[in-house]
């Protein structure tokens, strides 16, 4: 292993070098072991490569040093996350039957008899959130926009936050409650306006606009990653 000593980034890596090879490849595997990988007439070439991607590798490792040790959210004394913020989990145990999610503005208390089931028992909390949550912001800006929803339904989804089909009925996804306040009006303003404009055009975004000038710094804010 070589010592990368350069511009305040330090790492070690490993200089393979095979004859054939045509090009330069830099891995990192997901152990952090840094395999730079040329044949021995590039061995400069692969050097100066690594140079001007060193910032590059020294971010990676700190991503996967941090991954290694990154608890799991729904165990004790994880972070669970709710309106934009993040609040420290405990485990209780009690003499209650199933589990029990309680909150109380500074951190989640997980109240458990027998078996410990606290994803589920976060998620419970999650839907009932949402269901109060978003039903108040929806009929709020109804009134604002004048456009109304046939029904609004709550489901799970990895990678998407709402929808509106085409008989007006509005899907929000419950995991959506980690976002902040702001962000949650946002999503319901979207939605509420594929009532009048289905699609992404200039009038559904001038519909957006009217609530949230603002909208295209809130939706990159907004991370898909729930």
């Amino acid at each position: 292993m070589v010592l990368y000593q350069k511009n305040g980034v330090e790492f070690y890596y490993k200089h393979i070098l095979k004859k054939g090879l045509k090009n330069i490849y830099l891995k990192i595997e997901k152990s952090g072991e840094v395999l730079l990988k040329s044949s021995p007439y590039m061995k400069i070439e692969a050097e100066k490569f690594l140079d001007k991607k060193s910032y590059w590798v020294d971010k990676t490792l700190h991503k996967i040093e941090e991954s290694n040790h990154k608890i799991n959210v729904y165990e004790d004394g994880g972070e669970i996350y709710y309106l934009g913020k993040s609040y420290p989990l405990k485990y209780e145990k009690n003499r209650i039957r199933g589990e029990k999610i309680l909150f109380d503005d500074n951190r989640f208390v997980f109240l458990y008899g027998g078996k410990k089931d606290c994803k589920k028992a976060i998620e419970d909390f999650y839907k009932k959130e949402a269901k109060r949550i978003y039903i108040e912001k929806t009929a709020y800006f109804s009134q604002r926009l004048k456009l109304y929803p046939k029904d609004i339904k709550f489901r799970k989804a990895k990678r998407r936050l709402g929808s509106c089909s085409f008989d007006n009925v509005l899907s929000f996804n419950y995991l959506g409650v980690k976002l902040t306040q702001k962000e949650i009006d946002y999503i319901v303003v979207h939605e509420l306006s594929h009532i009048k404009e289905k699609n992404h055009s200039k009038r559904f975004w001038d519909i957006v606009k009217k609530e949230f000038s603002d909208y295209k710094e809130i939706r990159r804010g907004i991370t898909l990653d729930l």
